[in-house]
């Protein structure tokens, strides 16, 4: 069930450039607890960057990236620490509602008609790290002020891959420093990763398909959406 929950959040993350953590998160938290999946989502972001580093590579914008990561490693470290200490259910509410305003946001169209303060970067960056660290789920604040600017969609999904694939690395190596990432985290990734190269490559093959692309953005959201309101029933029912 795991892998073909990975193979679908792969294939939208390689379409759209984000949404892995949004799309996997929620469907896995629904079988398993935080603890056994956070660090397999940390893991699956990075491997999932590798098909396609080269491209990605090219086309981010790092005068857009640098400034969110003093935030996003502190948020990450305190979120950590809360995945340890919170309610499970409080997690799950959090990521779904995290997941339908996202979506509610990028289907009105919301765009932002000015460049966003240094305050502004830090707190998006540092609430992408709190989601990250606490839940594995740190796309909607970044999602979010990367759409609103008049970047190409190629900039925008590549600056969405490398912000999440950084922010994995500097996750999975603070659980590795403490000591909390285990055998059974090691096997679920392995056991993931055919699931994840075959999603990643199929998107990444949407992507460049004219006929998918004009719609890529709204397809995403809508299943975002979806699922959001899945999860959110299951947190408050």
């Amino acid at each position: 069930m795991s892998g073909v929950i990975i193979l679908i959040a792969a294939i939208i993350r390689g379409f759209s450039g984000f949404g892995f953590a949004l799309v996997a998160v929620p469907l896995l938290s629904i079988i398993m607890p935080p603890l056994s999946f956070v660090p397999i989502i940390f893991g699956m972001q990075v491997i999932a960057v590798l098909p396609g580093l080269r491209q990605t590579l090219q086309d981010a914008q790092w005068k857009q990236i640098l400034p969110l990561l003093p935030g996003g490693f502190l948020g990450t470290w305190v979120g950590l620490q809360l995945l340890y200490r919170i309610n499970p259910e409080i997690i799950g509410f959090i990521i779904a509602t995290a997941v339908i305003l996202v979506a509610v946001f990028l289907l009105k169209g919301f765009r932002l008609g000015r460049q966003f303060t240094k305050i502004e970067i830090g707190s998006i960056g540092l609430v992408s790290g709190l989601l990250n660290g606490s839940a594995g789920l740190p796309g909607p604040p970044v999602i979010i002020a990367q759409l609103v600017t008049p970047n190409t969609e190629k900039m925008v999904r590549s600056n969405l891959i490398i912000f999440f694939t950084i922010l994995a690395l500097f996750g999975i190596a603070s659980i590795i420093a403490v000591g909390n990432l285990n055998n059974t985290h090691l096997s679920l990734m392995a056991t993931s990763t055919p699931f994840l190269i075959l999603g990643t490559l199929l998107g990444e093959k949407l992507f460049h398909n004219p006929m998918w692309f004009s719609h890529y953005r709204r397809i995403s959201t809508y299943l975002l959406l979806i699922i959001g309101f899945i999860k959110f029933v299951e947190t408050t029912l």
